[in-house]
């Protein structure tokens, strides 16, 4: 059973994404109910029937044999069906050697190189300027040769208005129980939320707050996502406690929770007790100002920081990565 544990756990955060992300397609709720229920299922039959490994009966007979048996005789001996005919190849396209039309055509240069081959007349046709055109001849026409700020904006458009960014669209706050799974979410300055919990059942916490939440009893799993300053006081967990994309949240167990995963997450402080939390294991990643504090029998605790940076080598054949600590 124990071995169980953990995949149980992380199958329900997964489980937990997807719905959470494909919640308005419909079927995804009722697949994940159904994935849950098999791993429910599959829990009790090992704890029935395999409670100190998987048992093999040592009187069995052979497994072909037997496979007969149950499925008529096995697979039925026949010559293997022909492959069916390749389709035939389409017939070649007649390709022209010489391509034909107007893209053909030679480009017009003869007329080109007729008027260059005209030598001083080809400018007869231009037009002359008189002397009272000329600007050296006549200082009036010359003006002022230094270019205003008035003159580059002259033919400049006003820069259209920018929009107004739109804010974060505000959601109603719910709580409510969806089967075996509570779902509290877009709740900010709630410092009153509690529930009574069962072993069957996991809670799922979105998008809070500002707000304080109190899990009675012993539950399957909690999941923190998208929180920020949020606090979460809890008894006892059957498989994981996860805080996913959150920032500066505050857990505290008073009983026993066997996996705790932070990932994504900016400042998180977890109280654990000495008397039962030693054995709880802390799985991080992408997460910064993480630490684990651990409360004595007199109300006092230690604050221990996770360590953050990592410092990778080449060493023996290999990359190797050990923790950084910092000298001096």
């Amino acid at each position: 059973e124990w071995p169980l544990r953990p995949g149980i756990g992380a199958a329900d955060f997964y489980l937990n994404r997807v719905l959470r992300d494909f919640k308005e397609v419909p079927g995804h709720k009722e697949w994940k109910v159904a994935v849950a229920a098999l791993f429910t299922s599959l829990k009790l039959y090992v704890t029935e029937n395999h409670k100190k490994g998987v048992t093999w009966n040592p009187n069995g007979g052979d497994a072909k044999t037997v496979a007969g048996k149950i499925y008529g005789g096995g697979a039925a001996k026949g010559p293997a069906p022909a492959a069916p005919a390749a389709p035939r190849a389409p017939p070649p396209v007649a390709v022209s050697a010489k391509p034909t039309g107007p893209s053909s055509a030679a480009p017009p240069t003869n007329a080109l190189f007729a008027e260059l081959n005209r030598g001083g007349a080809v400018t007869s046709g231009l037009k002359k300027v008189t002397d009272s055109q000329k600007t050296h001849k006549n200082p009036e026409l010359r003006g002022s040769s230094l270019v205003t700020e008035k003159d580059l904006n002259k033919n400049k458009k006003a820069p259209a208005p920018k929009a107004a960014a739109a804010g974060p669209v505000k959601r109603p706050p719910k709580m409510q129980l969806d089967g075996k799974k509570w779902n509290i979410e877009y709740q900010s300055g709630a410092q009153d939320i509690s529930i009574d919990g069962e072993t069957s059942q996991s809670v799922y916490i979105f998008r809070c707050e500002n707000s304080m939440v109190t899990v009675k009893g012993k539950v399957n799993s909690i999941t923190l996502d998208g929180c920020k300053k949020v606090g979460i006081v809890l008894d006892s967990l059957i498989a994981s406690l996860d805080v996913v994309n959150s920032n500066s949240v505050k857990v505290q167990v008073t009983g026993k929770a066997p996996i705790i995963n932070i990932d994504k997450t900016d400042g998180c402080q977890v109280f654990v007790q000495r008397a039962t939390g030693l054995d709880t294991e802390f799985v991080t990643a992408k997460s910064s100002e993480v630490n684990v504090c651990l409360v004595e029998e007199n109300g006092e605790y230690s604050e221990n920081a996770i360590t953050e940076q990592f410092v990778t080598k080449y060493k023996d054949g290999k990359f190797r990565t050990e923790l950084y600590e910092v000298v001096g």
